[in-house]
């Protein structure tokens, strides 16, 4: 959206564009001559000070406006992912405040296939899921704990397109079970430890609670092995609901993503291309 506002009959040399994308805004000011200025606004009467200072209130109010529009996503995202969690509790131990169906959540979103692929570090974790129109999302669990307390961590997710055929059980390129199956030429990494960056917002930490973690639902595919050698379950940053929304939903809108060309390239999507 793209607002300009002047003041004609005064001749104010005052031209402000507006310009508006998921909640974010730049404001471009085109100033002729601040010493013109000056004397406009002398000349003006009353009535014509009025106007504009009525004009000022009204590119206030939009600017408002689209200044909260990207809270507000944020918020929606959360209320998306309230239905998916049990057992919360705001004062519970390591900064797990509720346990997340990560599953069903991803089934919901179009997957249609959810496996673990063996990491070269055996001790950490690797879930791939396909989704209907053929993008693999692949999440990399760490079993280093941290903030999240004695769980593994969600390190990053890299997304990609590929072959229906497409189902490494391992990183190892000859582990892929057809052979002929391709992938993408492109993919995109998601840092997730960065809540600034999944979530594609630069105040993102400065304006929410970035410090809780939800614990997922193992289903017998969410774990990781820790340094004694036990089984133990992995968490996703609480603001995992507007990062995916932010990133991964949107490759999932794509429907039939290009194997040669990321499909966002281009695209204010964030994360860093391969």
């Amino acid at each position: 959206m793209i607002i300009f506002l002047s003041n004609q009959q005064t001749s104010v040399p005052f031209v402000t564009s507006l310009f508006v994308q998921r909640g974010d805004f730049m404001r471009r000011r085109y100033w002729l001559s601040i010493v013109r200025i000056k004397r406009s606004l002398r000349r003006m009467s009353a009535s014509q000070s009025r106007k504009f200072a009525g004009y000022l209130m009204l590119l206030a109010l939009v600017i408002s406006g689209c200044s909260l529009n990207g809270s507000m996503n944020h918020a929606t995202s959360q209320a998306k992912l309230e239905s998916y969690l049990s057992q919360q509790s705001q004062t519970a131990e390591d900064n797990i405040i509720a346990s997340f169906d990560l599953y069903q959540f991803l089934l919901d979103r179009g997957a249609v296939d959810i496996w673990r692929i063996q990491d070269s570090n055996p001790k950490d974790a690797d879930v791939a899921v396909r989704f209907k129109n053929n993008i693999i999302a692949i999440f990399y669990f760490s079993n280093e704990v941290g903030k999240g307390g004695n769980y593994g961590k969600l390190m990053g997710i890299s997304v990609f397109a590929a072959d229906p055929d497409y189902r490494p059980e391992s990183w190892d390129p000859s582990a892929t079970i057809t052979k002929s199956a391709a992938r993408s030429e492109w993919s995109r990494w998601f840092n997730t430890t960065s809540p600034d960056d999944f979530v594609n917002d630069t105040r993102y930490k400065e304006k929410n609670e970035v410090d809780h973690f939800y614990s997922v639902s193992p289903n017998k595919i969410f774990y990781t092995i820790n340094s004694a050698g036990k089984t133990v379950l992995v968490s996703v940053p609480q603001y995992f609901g507007a990062g995916f929304e932010a990133t991964v939903e949107r490759y999932l809108q794509q429907p039939d993503p290009s194997f040669i060309i990321d499909p966002l390239d281009g695209t204010n999507i964030g994360g860093e291309t391969n």
